[in-house]
């Protein structure tokens, strides 16, 4: 009696069957066809996912000015009643980290300026830091990335005119670089043309932006000063304990830090270095930046003669 065959193709072979055996064989098929799309559309569904993810994060890549371990653009958001935000992100590569507003014992200090004849203030809002602190002493820096918003009141502002932000920065990673950016941007009248996307990130930064603290608690109990080999140094007593604390920068004096790294402390030391030989006879204002249980709020102390 004649048999009837079919034959089956796949990577290559050639394959013959009966025809009693293809019902079977074709479920076969079909069974294996449909895991090999499942897989296809699972690996099409995380590429999405990373996509997305991306456009998140960094939004455009027209947007970003590539510098040394580092990346940078500004987002803006719309103005309302004269005032408006504007965020300047810097993205760090591995193992990589720029300066706080205070640099610590050592670094390189950041620069914001922001030039147009209509913007009459501005201010710049810094997130807190982390504390580095190795053989080279302690700085005060960021990881990763970082987003600083920045408040700006305008004035008679021509929509499209040019705003030109200069950022002197620096990044580290195997060496210390130090990196001058220049960006020119400017604001649009429509809110339609602004991106949900970036005013998210600005509002977000703005939420975790320190601030004073609104239960009139306070931290800081006392500053004594006391010389150890002619240098001027500093002892911050605690009302209670805290996990960290980063002085701000001043015009007037310069705070080392001399405190050797603990979970939690109830006193600080700092080296202190006046700019001014009479400080002495003068009331010294000092404020701090404190860390407790993850939360950062901004202390003032004012040193009597």
């Amino acid at each position: 009696m004649q048999k009837s065959f079919f034959v089956l193709m796949e990577n290559g072979k050639t394959t013959y069957f009966l025809v009693s055996q293809k019902i079977n064989i074709m479920k076969l098929i079909i069974v294996k066809n449909i895991r090999t799309l499942a897989h296809l559309f699972f690996a099409l569904f995380l590429i999405t996912l990373g996509v997305m993810n991306r456009l998140v994060l960094d939004g455009s890549n027209d947007d970003w000015y590539h510098n040394t371990y580092s990346k940078i653009r500004i987002i803006t958001s719309e103005v309302r009643g004269g005032l408006t935000y504007i965020g300047v992100e810097v993205l760090l590569e591995d193992d990589t980290y720029t300066y706080w507003s205070n640099p610590g014992d050592s670094g390189i200090e950041p620069s914001i300026i922001i030039k147009n004849q209509h913007i009459n203030d501005y201010s710049i809002n810094w997130p807190a830091p982390n504390l580095l602190k190795d053989e080279f002493g302690t700085n005060y820096i960021f990881k990763d990335a970082v987003l600083i918003p920045i408040t700006m009141s305008l004035e008679n502002y021509e929509y499209g005119d040019d705003i030109v932000l200069d950022m002197n920065f620096g990044v580290c990673n195997l060496v210390c670089i130090p990196i001058k950016q220049t960006i020119t941007f400017q604001l649009d009248d429509k809110p339609t043309n602004y991106s949900k996307i970036s005013y998210k990130l600005i509002q977000n930064a703005l939420k975790d932006i320190p601030d004073y603290r609104s239960d009139n608690i306070i931290f800081i109990n006392d500053i004594i000063f006391y010389d150890i080999k002619s240098n001027d140094n500093l002892q911050i007593i605690f009302n209670e304990s805290i996990d960290a604390i980063f002085p701000l920068t001043s015009d007037d004096y310069f705070l080392s830090d001399n405190q050797s790294k603990q979970k939690k402390y109830m006193n600080y030391n700092f080296t202190f270095r006046s700019y001014d030989e009479d400080f002495k006879s003068k009331d010294i204002k000092m404020t701090f930046l404190i860390e407790k249980k993850g939360q950062f709020f901004l202390e003032d102390f004012i040193i009597n003669p």
